[in-house]
């Protein structure tokens, strides 16, 4: 899952409450903030397809700079 950390499937959670809960028509507004990557990585035995092990994976903003600054990977347009 990618796009902002505190939102409802990248809207704003305060209007998608409200809609949820009175169940008029309400527009739903983008969040924009704190924008994350998040993820698992999992392990699997090849032979029973069974999960070995299952790691969390959650990138922020600023973990992803670091990111780019360490592989050397050239930096993508920012989205505002």
């Amino acid at each position: 899952m990618t796009g902002p950390y505190e939102s409802i499937l990248g809207r704003k959670i305060d209007r998608v409450t409200d809609a949820t809960i009175t169940f008029r028509p309400t527009p739903f507004q983008v969040a924009t903030e704190d924008r994350r990557i998040g993820g698992a990585i999992v392990d699997v035995d090849p032979d029973t397809g069974t999960a070995t092990a299952i790691n969390r994976v959650m990138i922020d903003e600023q973990k992803a700079t670091e990111l780019q600054t360490i592989c050397g990977t050239p930096s993508s347009p920012t989205v505002s």
